[in-house]
């Protein structure tokens, strides 16, 4: 979820990941009851309130990892990222909806209003992880030409 500038790396909690087999056991159950019956009542309360949990739970962790992060670093930074564009991918949609990214900053942003502290947010379209990351560097290295091109350019020279 976040990787500190001291070194360290912090796992979000996945409480979606963590619940989907009970989440798909209580789907199922409440598809196969019959309209409007009291065993039907009870199921949705069921997933309801398991819904409820993973909610609650990344809730939890988020606000705890924000406080913690405020406490400790008085600049922190942040990239805006594409989260409408990476949910599309349906490979890494649920892992990603699955962290809370909107939140996490809305949280560091409250917070951080709150003690004090500044949250830098980085443009989406600034190429952070092409920069180098020692203290004054900030050395771009320069774009090189994929070596299919190359070939591709050579064999159209020669014919």
């Amino acid at each position: 979820m976040a990787t500190l500038s001291t070194g360290g790396k912090v796992v979000g909690a996945k409480p979606h990941k963590a619940l989907l087999s009970r989440l798909k056991r209580l789907s199922r159950s409440l598809s196969r009851k019959v309209k409007g019956s009291a065993n039907r009542h009870k199921a949705k309360q069921k997933l309801a309130k398991l819904h409820a949990r993973i909610a609650n739970i990344r809730q939890n962790s988020l606000h705890q990892l924000t406080t913690d992060l405020i406490r400790r670093f008085h600049t922190i930074g942040i990239e805006d990222l594409n989260v409408s564009g990476m949910v599309k991918n349906r490979h890494l949609s649920r892992a990603i909806s699955d962290m809370g990214f909107f939140e996490f900053r809305r949280q560091l942003e409250y917070k951080a209003g709150m003690r004090g502290a500044v949250v830098v947010v980085a443009d989406r379209f600034f190429a952070s992880s092409k920069t180098c990351s020692a203290p004054g560097c900030g050395h771009k290295p320069k774009v090189k030409p994929a070596p299919m091109k190359q070939e591709f350019n050579r064999k159209l020279d020669l014919g």
